[in-house]
């Protein structure tokens, strides 16, 4: 059916108005905008031409310039140009004017920061008016992106740094308990390996509680014993921008290596500062001849554990807040192991000036399986001096070592340097030993050139203990494998050298290259602990290769071993999926075999979000005479609430297995929510009736059937802007905002709650004896709420209608004093769960 249209003309006329000058308080760019938008002209509409039903319309709203509704409206707000947070403000009739103007209250004046002296001044009432503040203030609202740009003198408000901001925004977050895993299955014909690791915790009241522990292997193959590494109840200090940490932790030794203690600690933590007045866990790399397990431990514990596929292997996602040399072992198929040893020292330690790091910690020194009757107090502290120099000090106390240390960090034209030396004094076994360590670290970043120098070297006297090896010594028959080779690696160590080179040849087509060496001396032999590496990498269109050669030699199994390789990588475009073909060549030499090793794998991306990673792939090994070619492949698939992973690997010797599962469950006032990856500070994503609608930036999570999701990907202490993709959402739901932004605390919980309106997805056609109703005609149910406007040919779209409760429905048009109206009496319907359009014909009388 085809329906005529009434055309109405309506013409607009010009005015102009003039507003008044800038005051002289306000920045330059500001007085330019206000220029701007005073010289614009302003259009009104005309009502002279209006005639017939139309000659009633209210059109005097459109003739007020900007005009804003009274009410409540969640806005992006901006203060003197920064971008600050999403806040929720009123709009109120609070002087003559006809549209509503902004009310200042307490939560917008806490946004704005002014000075103590300004907000004196100012009148105890629940709105004040912009102008309250200074004059010289004014804001500008843009109602359609919902956007308010606040302007102050700056002789009003507090002059922050870059990134500022309040410590009263920092969010406690809301209750809520969590348990995150990560379990691997290591099988093949001879034996079975199993680690579970379990992280869980409990947010009550800003105090946050966080226990870590695992279960690992036992000979029979089930997963033996628990080792619990980590039960801490952690509390921020805001007035010492530090936290309290009660349980077990490892010490915050800004200078050295941390110790495993079980006590308490206060530590300044400089992610509560400003992003501009903040000042790292390295990326290891090594290549696997077969599908292998690898582990790494920081001071004999173990903070690390993956299956990799054969081939060249990269680990990115390494987690360690403490100093202290990585140990790195590589476990292949056959059982033959491979040790890597890494530096771990976050920075040289400067600081900007007057900025202050501090540290103190109290505790009985623990080991994997115990707690020790030694009792250490260590405290450190490091000061910026001015922009150059950085000076710092360290103590540490027990009943059996002492340890004094200085250092100073400096900032030069070629480059910069810290430097150290501390004194130590040790007593053991009815035996009194002091010694002296010096240590250098350079670092140098030849911008013109793209080549980045590390290094760093430290002598130490013979008699010189570090803290972890005196009371390792003094608890020497209560040591696991993992800590006795630790403690045999780092005792008597005499000289340790560490020197990188990295070159980057930019846009040259030369690529990248880099070098390090590192090595260990000892004071009681000959023997030490070298490693040499040497890579380079480059792109010959979309080809990707890599060449490299390393050099180890262990202390422990005095063996040496030589590995040569080289990479490709080749992507493929089919049917816009990532496809990788990657092929390699290793050749290994030490003391005792040599092995030649050839690999050729393809791997992949699929499904909707690319939750599907998977790998096949051949290998050959050459060693002794014999040969060995094995088969595997590999496949990950990201679900929303869990990460499954699989390896299998067939040859002529062994079949080998391996399965994986992550994730992890919070309880929160919701209910239960299940998660594919969980961090330690996490937002609890809650949309009404949601189910399905995807939560960016943080990959394959989804709203769950009872509205609720888990977003991992948060920054302590700074804004996280969160948002809901509604696209899979039901047809009938629309997000009130699909945005939130929250400032998390260290280890808090936070809640963002998206509102939904359900659409009742009713149309309804109009007929009147009226004829045709002017456009923009309202619709009111029984209770006087506004749930639908007119549009073309007397249709309607009704919102949040429920058809069980509003029987009669009211059309309004016209000036207040002079308004019309005409009733609906609706007829029976059912709720509309279909989620498509219903089309229903009534009259109004």
């Amino acid at each position: 059916m085809f329906y005529l249209f009434r055309c109405t003309p309506i013409f607009l006329t010009l005015s102009f108005s003039i507003t008044h000058a800038l005051a002289e308080e306000l920045p330059h760019d500001h007085q330019e905008q206000l220029a701007q938008a005073k010289s614009q002209p302003k259009l009104a509409f005309s009502t002279s031409s209006l005639y017939g039903a139309n000659r009633d319309i209210d059109l005097s709203v459109f003739s007020i310039s900007d005009y804003v509704a009274p009410g409540i409206y969640n806005v992006s707000l901006s203060v003197n140009n920064k971008e600050l947070t999403d806040v929720t403000v009123k709009f109120e009739h609070l002087d003559a004017s006809a549209s509503a103007v902004l009310c200042v209250d307490r939560e917008l004046l806490k946004q704005l920061d002014l000075k103590p002296e300004v907000l004196k001044k100012l009148a105890v009432q629940d709105c004040l008016k912009i102008k309250d503040i200074n004059p010289d203030a004014y804001y500008d609202f843009n109602l359609q992106q919902l956007k308010l740009d606040v302007y102050i003198p700056l002789i009003a408000v507090e002059q922050r740094p870059n990134g500022y901001i309040n410590p009263e925004r920092f969010d406690y977050g809301v209750s809520s308990a969590f348990l995150s895993y990560n379990a691997n299955i290591h099988k093949s014909d001879e034996k079975t390996q199993n680690y579970l690791n379990l992280n869980g915790g409990l947010n009550l009241g800003g105090w946050y509680f966080r226990h870590n522990g695992y279960f690992e292997s036992a000979k029979d193959g089930g997963l033996g014993h628990y080792r619990s590494s980590q039960n801490t109840l952690y509390r921020d200090i805001d007035q010492f921008r530090s936290r309290l940490s009660v349980g077990e932790f490892y010490s915050r030794n800004i200078f050295g290596e941390s110790l495993a203690l079980v006590g308490g600690q206060l530590s300044s933590d400089d992610n509560m500062l400003p992003w501009s007045m903040r000042n790292y866990s390295p990326v290891i790399q090594g290549v696997a001849n077969t599908n292998a397990l690898v582990k790494v431990f920081q001071n004999g514990q173990k903070i690390y554990e993956k299956s990799v596929p054969a081939g060249v292997f990269e680990l990115t996602d390494l987690s360690s807040s403490s100093n202290g040399e990585l140990t790195v072992e590589i476990i292949e198929n056959g059982g033959e192991k491979r040790v890597l040893r890494y530096p771990m020292q976050l920075n040289l330690n400067l600081l900007k000036k007057g900025l202050l790091q501090y540290n103190l910690a109290y505790g009985r020194y623990k080991i994997a399986d115990e707690i020790t009757n030694n009792n250490v107090l260590q405290g450190t502290i490091n000061y910026g001096v001015n922009n150059n120099v950085t000076a710092g000090g360290a103590v540490t106390f027990s009943d059996i070592y002492k340890n004094y240390l200085a250092s100073l960090s400096f900032n030069s034209y070629i480059g910069g340097i810290n430097t150290s030396v501390d004194y130590s004094r040790t007593k053991l076994f009815n035996q009194e030993k002091t010694g002296l360590r010096y240590q250098v670290k350079y670092n140098y970043f030849w911008l013109e050139n793209n080549i980045n120098v590390n290094f760093n070297m430290s002598h130490q006297s013979r008699d010189y203990q570090t803290a972890n090896s005196a009371l390792s010594a003094a608890n020497f028959d209560k040591l696991n494998s993992n800590e006795y080779y630790n403690f045999w690696s780092n005792n008597d160590l005499k000289n340790q050298y560490g020197l990188s080179v990295s070159k980057s040849f930019g846009n040259s087509g030369w690529g990248a290259l880099q070098a390090s060496i590192y090595r260990n001396e000892y004071w009681m032999d000959n023997h030490s602990y070298n490693q040499y590496t040497m890579n380079y990498s480059n792109r010959w269109g979309k080809v990707n290769y890599n060449l490299g050669i390393s050099r180890s030699q262990d202390r422990l199994y005095d063996q040496k071993n030589n590995t040569y390789y080289a990479s490709v990588s080749v992507p493929l475009d089919w049917r816009k999926r990532n496809i990788y073909i990657n092929s390699g060549v290793q050749r290994s030499e030490s003391d005792y075999s040599q092995n030649n090793n050839f690999n050729f794998s393809l791997s992949g991306t699929a499904g909707d979000d690319n939750n599907i990673n998977y790998g096949v792939g051949i290998n050959r090994n050459e060693y002794a005479g014999d040969s060995n070619t094995a088969y595997n492949g590999n496949i990950n698939y990201l679900h929303p609430f869990v990460n499954l992973g699989a390896m299998i690997q067939h040859d002529n010797h062994n079949d080998q297995y391996s399965f994986s599962a992550s994730g992890g469950l919070v309880g929160h006032r919701y209910g239960i929510t299940a998660t594919n990856n969980l961090s330690d500070t996490y937002t609890i994503v809650h949309v009404d009736q949601g189910h399905s609608a995807g939560v960016n930036n943080a990959w394959g999570v989804r709203i769950d059937r009872f509205g609720n999701a888990i977003y991992s990907n948060n920054s302590p202490y700074s804004q996280n802007v969160i948002q809901v993709d509604p696209d899979q959402m039901p047809a009938n739901m629309t997000l009130q905002s699909n945005q939130a932004t929250v400032i998390p605390r260290q280890y808090s919980s936070t809640l963002v709650r998206f509102a939904a309106n359900e659409s009742s997805m009713y149309v309804l056609r109009i007929h009147s004896d009226y004829g045709q109703l002017p456009m923009g005609a309202e619709v009111y149910n029984e209770k006087r709420q506004l749930i639908g406007r007119l549009a073309q040919s007397n249709q309607v779209l009704l919102d949040q209608f429920n058809p069980n409760k509003d029987k009669q429905l009211t059309v309004s048009w016209g000036k207040a004093n002079q308004s019309n109206i005409c009733q609906i009496q609706m007829p029976e319907l059912k709720v509309n769960k279909g989620g498509s359009l219903q089309i229903i014909a009534v009259e109004c009388k």
